[in-house]
């Protein structure tokens, strides 16, 4: 009976220890993903790199982007009703090109890095002597442009809206 008794505690013992230390034990939730293009793991979070997303940040933000659309534009005063925007890949993994457009005349091309949700690209023209903003969405096929153009002669601002489907 002593035996039997001893024997019950030493395995009662057994599964009380190896349970805890089992139960201790975590594993590390980056160990299951496989973070691309330079990305790092944090608590089991891909921390992407400037130009790339997505959980494993094996997306191009580019790629977001990229297309034609076509749409309306509203202006305060704009003279040129462009119905057509392009935005192209100017440099990989992050730049991109707005191309505006009335028919097959470039109004006004500007570059800048792409960022989600939102990216802010900023040019300065010239001839206009105006400062020009551009606050470009995407959601799916679907693009809203917000542009805001500052003349430094005059101080003016002029602001436009653009929204659109993309058609490639």
């Amino acid at each position: 009976m002593k035996r039997l008794k001893s024997t019950l505690i030493a395995a009662f013992s057994v599964f009380t220890l190896s349970g805890t230390l089992l139960s201790s034990c975590t594993t590390d939730p980056c160990n299951s993903l496989n973070c691309q293009n330079g990305a790092s793991c944090s608590d089991g979070h891909c921390v992407c790199p400037a130009g790339y997303e997505g959980a494993e940040c094996d997306l191009l933000t580019v790629d977001k982007f990229t297309g034609k659309y076509k749409g309306a534009l509203r202006c305060d005063q704009f003279p040129i009703d462009f119905k057509e925007v392009e935005i192209v890949v100017a440099e990989k993994p992050n730049v991109i090109t707005l191309k505006m457009g009335a028919g097959n005349t470039s109004v006004l091309d500007m570059t800048g890095v792409a960022e989600t949700p939102e990216t802010h690209i900023q040019t300065y023209v010239e001839e206009l002597e105006a400062t020009i903003h551009a606050y470009i969405r995407v959601d799916g096929d679907v693009i809203s442009i917000y542009l805001e153009s500052i003349s430094l002669n005059t101080t003016n601002r002029q602001v436009c809206r653009f929204n659109g489907l993309r058609v490639k």
